[in-house]
């Protein structure tokens, strides 16, 4: 039962029969309609577990369910600078709690690559509320057209569209323009200008 997969996601010696453990629970909190506490409060515990995947396990499952608790830890991991800080962001946006932008707009001035990627593309999810993150946005957008990278400039344009504030539009016309990236990011560029400008 859950007691148990709680008692192995926690105390198990062998990782993978940790990760087992939260596969299992995460499941069991899809299937409730509700947040279980003791579930939620289990993967709050994972997140300091010496395993790397067993983490980045337990943050999927709190970003599953949409776990307000989990806001204030999965915005620490936020600052770790490492791939879990992506999948931490990521959690973040799927909870789309307000109180949380600020954090995913100081990610996207961070100097590592996977948090300022996160954070670059949950922070569309909160659409107009994340007007703030604009200007750093179009940053990481002019960034990744110089430096060719077509997947940031995608996911900048596809958040900067669902954020919806004119002031992106010039950053997204020269994508538009630019031969030298993909017909995609360009297209997401498009994209973007046509949701921003008939929303």
């Amino acid at each position: 039962g859950e007691k148990v997969l709680i008692e192995t996601l926690l105390k198990h010696h062998l990782a993978d029969a940790r990760l087992d453990s939260a596969h299992e629970l995460q499941r069991s909190l899809r299937e409730k309609l509700e947040n279980s506490p003791d579930i939620v409060n289990a993967f709050l515990k994972a997140l300091e577990d010496p395993k790397e995947f067993v983490v980045r396990a337990a943050i999927e499952a709190l970003g599953d369910p949409g776990s307000p608790s989990a806001v204030p830890k999965l915005t620490a991991l936020l600052k770790e600078g490492k791939y879990i800080s992506y999948h931490a962001a990521l959690a973040l946006g799927k909870i789309r709690d307000p109180s949380v932008i600020p954090a995913l707009t100081k990610a996207l001035e961070e100097d590592s690559d996977w948090p300022r990627k996160g954070a670059t593309f949950a922070i569309g999810a909160f659409g107009e509320k994340a007007k703030a993150a604009v200007p750093a946005l179009i940053k990481i957008l002019e960034q990744g057209k110089k430096d060719g990278s077509n997947t940031i400039v995608r996911e900048a344009a596809m958040s900067l569209g669902q954020i919806g504030d004119p002031a992106a539009i010039p950053a997204l016309e020269k994508i538009v323009k630019d031969q030298s990236l993909s017909e995609l990011a360009r297209n997401m560029a498009l994209d973007a200008i046509v949701r921003i400008k008939y929303p």
